[in-house]
């Protein structure tokens, strides 16, 4: 999935970076706004079955709060995301598509450091050796 899930997002960013920066921004803004519509909705749904008048009449959410609180966190990082592929697009557009996208490539290892740095997860031999590979890519791609 790992591998099927990187060519995604390789092919995606591939597209964007052949795109003018209008055509790009304009796909990627219709794409927010679709997901953004669908998260609001779903923080918008009520309950089929009030149960009492009380209920009935209280304009109250149908999902819990831990929902609601991991809906607003995915429209959180959807809007990251957005501004991601829109200095993607950017970069890609003015300047070497290959440096770009070798550079957007490393968003895991961004997700492996805020996971050690904010959740206190451990990483492995593997998992060091990968990220300083990373970085001598980062480097060498730069040069």
């Amino acid at each position: 999935m790992g591998l099927l899930s990187g060519l995604g997002f390789g092919v995606a960013d591939l597209c964007l970076g052949m795109m003018s920066t209008g055509e790009a921004t304009g796909g990627l803004l219709i794409a927010g706004t679709v997901a953004a519509a669908i998260a609001l909705l779903c923080l918008l749904a009520r309950s089929g079955d009030p149960g009492t008048a009380a209920d009935a009449s209280a304009s109250r959410l149908a999902l819990p709060r831990p929902v609601r609180a991991g809906v607003l966190l995915a429209v959180g990082a959807g809007l990251l995301d957005a501004i991601g592929h829109m200095g993607y697009v950017h970069a890609a557009t003015r300047g070497s598509m290959g440096v770009a996208a070798a550079l957007v490539g490393l968003f895991p290892a961004v997700s492996v450091l805020l996971a050690v740095l904010i959740l206190r997860e451990r990483v492995r031999g593997g998992q060091c050796a990968g990220l300083a590979t990373a970085g001598v890519g980062v480097i060498a791609v730069s040069v």
